[in-house]
Formats: structure tokens, C-alpha cells, sequence
């Protein structure tokens, strides 16, 4: 599955969304939707249930280039520390992914913005390239 909407997402991961869109508006660009339902994955299979109904997703979006994930949690200081280092490896990730079809890229700059779009994403129109995750 390419997990393209947000609802995609929370119906994958029922235990870290609880059934709840993110605080903050937020979108995911198509080519990054992979990068974030392995790190909603990773976290919903190294926390106990406990630690989960601890967590709130707060934002998704990207910034700079790059995913950007955030979250609150009620959580020990070993284990939040944890989370940030699976967050930081998600948001590395994106930085080396076409924001818009998922293959390899690399950040870069067209002098006003930072993205990350592979070659064949590039030669397109910017209204072609983009298309967020919605919320369907």
C-alpha cells in the first residue's frame, strides 16, 4: 500500500492515532508516505500499549526539504529519547526521497526553496510535482 491519504494512515496505525487526526493541520507529500507509515510501524512495535496511549500525533508535514514529525508523549526520559532517534532516522530518510514519487533524490535548492525531487520529478511542472497527502 503507498499510504497516499492521512486516512490511509490512521486506519493502519490505530494504536498511535487512536482514531484522531494530528493537532496541527497537517499533509505528507506522496513520495514520503512509505517513510511514514514504517516509522508509525517501528512505533507502535517497540512500545507496549501502555506507552502508546501516552503518545499524541501533533504534526505531519514537510519543512525545509524535509519530513517533519512531530509529537507529544508522556513518557521516561530513556524512552523519549528513543522515539526522537526513530523520528531523526524518518526525517534523514526523506532528505535522500523524491517528496513526490518515493524514489531516490537529493535536497536541494532552486535559490528560493529547499526540496527533495529526483531528476524525472524535476523536469516537471512545480503544479504536477507536488500533490500532499490529503485527508480524506
Amino acid at each position: 500500500m503507498e499510504y497516499r491519504t492521512l486516512s490511509q494512515l490512521m486506519d493502519a496505525h490505530p494504536k498511535l492515532f487512536k482514531g484522531k487526526l494530528p493537532r496541527v493541520p497537517s499533509e505528507n507529500p506522496c513520495g514520503w508516505g512509505k517513510i511514514v507509515h514504517e516509522l508509525c510501524a517501528q512505533m507502535e512495535s517497540e512500545l507496549d500499549d501502555a506507552e502508546l496511549r501516552k503518545i499524541r500525533i501533533e504534526q505531519i508535514k514537510e519543512k525545509f526539504g524535509a519530513l517533519r514529525f512531530y509529537y507529544s508523549a508522556r513518557l521516561s526520559k530513556e524512552r523519549l529519547l528513543h522515539l526522537r532517534a526513530l523520528v531523526a532516522v524518518a526525517e534523514e530518510r526523506s532528505k535522500q526521497t523524491c517528496h513526490a514519487c518515493g524514489q531516490p533524490a537529493e535536497l536541494a535548492t532552486n535559490g528560493d526553496w529547499l526540496s527533495t525531487y529526483c531528476q524525472a520529478c524535476l523536469a516537471q511542472p512545480m503544479n504536477a510535482r507536488y500533490q500532499p497527502l490529503d485527508f480524506e
